[in-house]
């Protein structure tokens, strides 16, 4: 897609389409997935009894899909090769950066004696729904449209829906702080109740005698 895109609709040189983007395609997702993953070391990792960790996991995840999504404006928009290049290499950083946190909350998120079997579901809908349903969904555009501008718009469409990943990645965001609050309201009233049997024993051994005529 992209290469071809290179060629056609921006007439860029044929070895520095190619060489350009073998060297964004492998760089940026592998720098991404480097600084994601250092990123969320220094926040303290995405799993804890709370959920908190995997609140702000998922918030700093929202922040690089937004990066992407950015970055994808121009990468659809601009007709300069290296404006192009450079944007591509943005979008498949950013892209590299969310994805291990985003796969290790949705793993712990399950029970674990499940989570094999998730894991499998999980990579059926992505290849499903995604690396397999993209190309061809863009594909049909583009051949719908024909020519260069069924490339042109095909190709646009497809950096477009970055957009849409960033909504669901906001869902998600807060659907755990949905789930990060009832944990923390359920926290409260155990300890209001842990508070009353406490007070029960204080006047327990305060006042035997009354407990016992009780």
């Amino acid at each position: 897609w992209i290469t071809k895109y290179m060629l056609e609709i921006l007439n860029a040189d044929p070895q520095a389409a190619t060489i350009g983007f073998t060297f964004a395609s492998i760089t940026g997702p592998t720098a991404g997935v480097f600084f994601g993953g250092y990123i969320i070391d220094r926040l303290g990792g995405y799993k804890d009894e709370s959920g908190e960790a995997a609140l702000n996991t998922i918030r700093v995840c929202c922040w690089f899909g937004v990066g992407a999504a950015f970055f994808a404006v121009p990468s659809a928009l601009c007709m300069n090769f290296w404006v192009l290049l450079v944007s591509i290499w943005m979008v498949l950083f950013f892209g590299g950066a969310l994805l291990p946190p985003v796969t290790g909350v949705s793993v712990a998120s399950v029970p674990p004696d499940i989570r094999a079997f998730s894991t499998s579901v999980a990579m059926f809908i992505y290849t499903l729904f995604g690396y397999a349903a993209a190309p061809l969904v863009c594909g049909l555009i583009s051949s719908s449209i024909g020519g260069k501008d069924g490339l042109k718009y095909g190709f646009q469409i497809n950096q477009g829906l970055s957009g849409v990943a960033v909504l669901f990645m906001i869902a998600a965001y807060f659907a755990a702080k949905g789930e990060l609050s009832k944990y923390k309201r359920t926290v409260v009233a155990e300890a209001f109740d842990d508070s009353d049997c406490f007070d029960t024993l204080e006047r327990a051994n305060a006042h035997p005698d009354n407990i016992q005529n009780d």
